[in-house]
């Protein structure tokens, strides 16, 4: 967002100088609709450049849409209302800056029109791309999609090819096209009543024609009449672009038609069309892969041949172990060769439904120093864990990974002092209770399918 705000502001500053002060002539007109066309076509890129956070953003919402944490379609229709919160802002600044360097006419009335076509023109296109994102699988077919919607949006926007100069069989493509509607808006908008001044390209000009009346002479313009040193800009609209100020409400009311198919379609395609994913992705996301468990269980039995090479066995129903609640500590069960096959067969038997029922413990710990030098990085600690979700909290720096290395017996440097005990028994075998708990290092990684939106 930032990124897209200092490029909004650095861009606006740059093609403001480069047209600025256009004169009030006829070259001046071809000035402004230069400046139009390139206002259009600058947020039509601005909002294709949005197609790849979208596509990464769809694991996450996929994800949690699958754990009911919201439908698709709220998700897309708060995120559309956000961007275009967001776009309206980045088209309010474009325009103040543009439109001022640029010394188009200075009216409230034309400058909020031309704020106001750009801005629903800019909500077209983002929601235009934010639908191409959810019909297409991967970002390679979107942006050939999108490839495809740009040329079409530049080449059919009557600027480049004038609407009276385009093939009969694809100028419906026009017609389909919003910036057509937003082009011909803005531009009548600015050039409608003012008078282009067109002196310097009188013809004929010369010394010889000096005794020509000025009523034989004309301008070498499009709308041009004899007898005047001007081009009044409706004939210029009329005559050399085929556009008509009238239309400028009824191309407003075409764009919110163009808007709200947009919004409908994108709501439709995020509620209805599942997103793909490759191997990877699939690998990542844990709700697509519960899935699989029911088939591995049931295919569970049918690895007996893979079993037979394992020098260690699951423990038969049959057998138990004595484990100490002090050490944490899991014994495999090691067979004889010659009692292995009676083993696997008493294995397989067991029900598929059956599981291991986990060991609950629970840590505790009481007076607990940690001392490194003359540092005492823990001051009489005392506390417990049960099994479960516990939250360890604190600020930064209160020392919570600390206490975590220390009770995990993972501190190489310093002296540790006080209890540990295990559901109330102190520890007996220090190395097995290493490599039985688990411990969790702090980082500064997010994953995009670790948060929630």
């Amino acid at each position: 967002m930032t990124a897209q705000f200092i490029s909004v502001v650095i861009q606006s500053l740059v093609i403001g100088s480069l047209f600025y002060e256009i004169p009030l002539t006829t070259i001046g007109s071809y000035s402004r609709g230069s400046l139009t066309f390139f206002s259009i076509l600058f947020f039509t890129f601005l909002s294709l450049a949005d197609m790849p956070i979208a596509f990464q953003r769809q694991p996450v919402v996929k994800k949690q849409s699958q754990l009911h944490f919201y439908t698709n379609w709220v998700e897309t229709l708060s995120t559309t209302v956000f961007d275009y919160c967001f776009k309206l802002c980045l088209v309010i600044v474009f325009s103040i800056i543009l439109y001022f360097l640029a010394h188009l006419q200075y009216k409230a009335a034309r400058f909020f029109i031309f704020l106001l076509f750009l801005s629903f023109y800019n909500f077209c296109m983002v929601s235009l791309f934010a639908l191409t994102t959810l019909v297409a699988p991967t970002i390679s077919v979107a942006n050939l999609f999108a490839g495809i919607l740009l040329l079409a949006i530049a080449m059919y926007a009557s600027y480049v090819i004038y609407l009276k100069n385009m093939h009969p069989w694809f100028v419906w493509i026009a017609y389909l096209n919003p910036a057509m509607y937003a082009m011909e808006a803005i531009l009548s908008n600015e050039l409608y009543n003012l008078k282009l001044d067109c002196s310097e390209t009188i013809v004929p000009r010369g010394p010889t024609y000096n005794d020509v009346p000025f009523s034989h002479k004309a301008c070498a313009w499009q709308g041009a009449t004899l007898g005047n040193d001007y081009v009044r800009g409706r004939d210029y609209l009329k005559q050399g672009l085929s556009y008509t100020y009238h239309h400028v409400w009824r191309n407003f009311g075409i764009i919110i038609g163009f808007l709200v198919f947009f919004i409908a379609c994108t709501l439709f395609a995020s509620q209805y069309i599942k997103p793909y994913f490759n191997k990877d992705e699939i690998e990542r996301n844990n709700s697509r892969l519960t899935r699989w468990l029911p088939f591995l269980n049931k295919k569970r039995g049918t690895r007996s041949s893979a079993r037979n090479d394992s020098k260690y066995v699951g423990i038969p129903k049959s057998h138990s172990v004595s484990s100490s609640s002090s050490s944490l500590s899991a014994v495999p069960y090691q067979i004889s060769p010659s009692n292995k096959e009676m083993a696997l067969n008493d294995y397989n038997e067991q029900p598929i439904t059956e599981t291991v029922e986990t060991q609950k413990h629970i840590i505790s710990w009481k007076n607990i120093n940690y001392t490194v030098g003359t540092k005492k990085l823990i001051n009489n600690a005392s506390g417990f864990i049960s099994s479960g979700l516990t939250a360890l909290m604190g600020e930064s720096g209160a020392g919570k990974t600390t206490l975590l290395n220390v009770l995990s017996q993972r501190v190489e440097t310093g002296v540790v002092s006080g209890e540990i005990l295990i559901d109330g028994h102190p520890l007996t075998d220090e190395d097995a209770f290493k490599r039985s708990i688990g411990f969790v290092q702090q980082q500064d990684l997010h994953l995009d399918l670790l948060s929630v939106k």
